[in-house]
């Protein structure tokens, strides 16, 4: 005798599916946001290293005394930092840059491409800094992509911590 699924049997078994997709996409979206986090984390760990080494090399960090966006361009081949209307030539006495962006292709400060965030924002610069007042602030919008919420990821915050 042929024995078929009863209708309750199925809703179970489609409650249970559904259930489980949820779960699963839910956790996806957890590791994406937290992916997202890190990369964001990255950069501005990488800027800041950058910019120490500037300023082992030159003596100070280049000075901005408002929030600008960073952005870069390649002038002759060197590697040219814009703050608002400042550039500060952002290579070491031998020529070597003092952070490796192999994608910048912009060769005007017109032009200069800004240094963003997982989100495609700009990452901000701020000399000195009002959190790290002997240094500088570096921050990012964070995923809502609004400047102070509790998203933000900045070197005297999270960046720090991770």
């Amino acid at each position: 005798m042929k024995r078929f699924f009863t209708v309750t049997e199925l809703l179970v078994a489609i409650a249970i599916i559904v259930i489980l997709a949820g779960i699963l996409i839910g956790g996806m979206g957890y590791a994406g946001r937290r992916a997202d986090d890190a990369k964001t984390i990255s950069a501005i760990q990488t800027l800041s290293a950058a910019l120490e080494a500037y300023r082992a090399e030159k003596g100070y960090f280049p000075p901005c005394n408002t929030a600008q966006d960073v952005k870069f361009y390649r002038n002759s081949g060197d590697l040219t930092l814009v703050l608002g209307t400042t550039e500060y030539k952002f290579v070491d006495k031998q020529g070597k840059t003092f952070i490796e962006l192999p994608g910048i292709t912009a060769t005007a400060k017109a032009n200069a491409e800004t240094y963003t965030d997982a989100w495609e924002q700009a990452i901000r610069y701020q000399c000195p800094g009002n959190h790290n007042k002997g240094a500088f602030d570096l921050s990012s919008k964070g995923r809502d992509k609004t400047a102070n919420t509790e998203d933000d990821i900045s070197n005297w915050d999270n960046a720090s911590q991770q």
